[in-house]
Parts: structure tokens; sequence; C-alpha cells
């Protein structure tokens, strides 16, 4: 017999009550049917300061923040640290409970939660959560003007990194070349995006898988001072990052029409560049021409 029959129920949707979970129950949703990837990192103290109220008789139902979640497959979403505490207290403890979530549902029920967008992102479904709601940020911040503090949400993320298909291409090429160069994935992603914006996804990774490379190159070639730019910039905060994204594109420009190179550098307060080529901005606003009138 399941230790857990309320999982097992038939329902149509979401389910949430009081449950009385034991310290075998615990247990077993703790050690069994934990998705760390979904959850918050488990930090000991906090599952110790769990404990201790409810070895103090003071904890209290509900607590909707402490409450347990599971999702359509009967996986744990929500609550290790509250489970932990049972399983270590001994004692059988009241605690709000909801199953039979979906990834949307989880969404809007674990809204008041205090998780950082990976965790929400992972939770929607995501992969290379990292890279995405860092390009989010920076395609909210350069391209439409909101600055660096902007913040972007799980919705914003899907639409710049996932539900762009050059942009999901371009995550993906990132990715597969992590581990040949240091460099800020989120800084490359952007620059290489920009320019496959312009020239098509095949340019874009011709350029920079030479520059990943750097051999055989003329010492004056726009690819190889790319590269030593790129092995010498630290990685740090957001002027760092830009900075970064400015040097892959001018490096780019100057690849494109043949300009020799002698060294590439990128001075503080240099503006961000077009990419060679590039067509009007999008969603520029344009001034109306003017009706001649007789």
């Amino acid at each position: 017999m399941s230790l857990l029959p309320f999982l097992s129920e038939a329902h149509s949707g979401m389910v949430q009550r009081v449950i009385e979970w034991t310290p075998p129950m615990a247990e077993y949703a703790f050690t069994t049917l934990n998705t760390h990837e979904k959850q918050r990192k488990f930090i000991q103290p906090t599952a110790e300061k769990y404990q201790r109220i409810m070895l103090a008789g003071e904890w209290r139902q509900p607590w909707p923040q402490c409450c347990i979640a599971f999702s359509t497959d009967q996986l744990l979403l929500n609550g290790q640290h509250t489970l932990w505490a049972v399983w270590k207290s001994g004692l059988t403890i009241k605690i709000n409970t909801a199953w039979n979530l979906t990834n949307e549902d989880f969404l809007l029920f674990d809204n008041f939660k205090n998780r950082d967008l990976n965790q929400l992102a992972k939770q929607a479904g995501l992969s290379n959560t990292s890279i995405r709601n860092g390009i989010a940020k920076i395609v909210m911040g350069l391209d439409y003007g909101m600055g660096r503090l902007v913040q972007p949400t799980v919705e914003d993320t899907i639409r710049l990194t996932v539900d762009d298909v050059l942009m999901n291409s371009m995550v993906t090429y990132v990715v597969n070349v992590r581990n040949k160069m240091r460099v800020s994935m989120v800084a490359l992603t952007y620059a290489l995006y920009k320019i496959a914006s312009v020239h098509g996804l095949d340019a874009a990774c011709e350029f920079f898988n030479r520059v990943v490379n750097g051999n055989n190159l003329d010492s004056t070639d726009p690819r190889l001072h790319l590269n030593r730019f790129l092995s010498n910039r630290s990685i740090r905060t957001w002027e760092d990052r830009t900075q970064i994204i400015i040097g892959i594109i001018k490096a780019f420009n100057a690849w494109m029409v043949g300009t020799p190179v002698q060294v590439l550098s990128v001075r503080p307060s240099e503006s961000m560049p077009d990419v060679v080529g590039a067509p009007l901005i999008r969603n520029r606003p344009r001034v109306a021409a003017k009706v001649r009138t007789s």
C-alpha cells in the first residue's frame, strides 16, 4: 500500500487540503519523490529551524509558505525543508498540501515564493536558464532601452529566447562551444544573435568558429585579436558584459569589410555599434513625410 494514497486519487485538476504527515510519509516523500532541480537548494539550517518549531509545539497550520506540493507525475515540487523536519522530529504534523499540479499551476500557486528567476524558469521547463535569463535582461536593457536594472519575468525569457527560433538556435550553438573558450555565454549569445539577425546563423557561427580555433590566422585578422580580447576579459559587471558584446561586433564588422586590426580594444564609454549591413532597427519611430499643399 502506498504511503501517500492521496496522490493516486482521481482528480481532473489541482487538489489542495490539509494532510496529517507522519514521519514515514515525510521520509518517503523527501527521499524518493524529491525533484531537487525544480526546488531551491536544500539548506540544512532552514530545515533544522522548522524541526525546532515543531518540537516546541509552535507549528501553526495552515502555513501557506510551507505548503507541500506535488506534480501530476507525483514528484515533490515544494516543501522539502518541511518534510525533512517532520521526518526528523518524529512527530505527526498537519500541513497544507497540494497535488496534481501542472507546470502552469505551480507557477501560479508558487507566485509568492522567494524563488529566483532561474528556479522559476526551470519549473517552466526551460533549459540553460542562466543563459536565457541573462540574454532576456540584456535584450530588454539594451534593445528596449529599459536599462540595466530591468528584471525579466519567466514569460519575458520564453518570449525572447525560446519563442524566437534564431535566438533558440544561437543558445544551442553557444552551449556547444562553451568549453572551448572562457567567455560570458550571455554576452556571446547576444552578440552573435545580432550578427545572425543580419547575416544569418551560418555566417555568425562560421565567424566565431575561427575565433575559437585561433590558429592559422593572419597577424592582423580581427578574429585573432578577438580571441585575445576575450581571453583577457573579466566578467564581473554589466559594463564588462557590455564591453564584450561591443568587442565581438567590432571584430565582426572589421572582418566583414576587410579592415586589418593591430589591437582590439573597447573604451569604457564606447557606444554599442550596429552590425555592418544592419537594416533599420525594427519598431524605430519614423517621422511622417510632410504633405506638400498648394
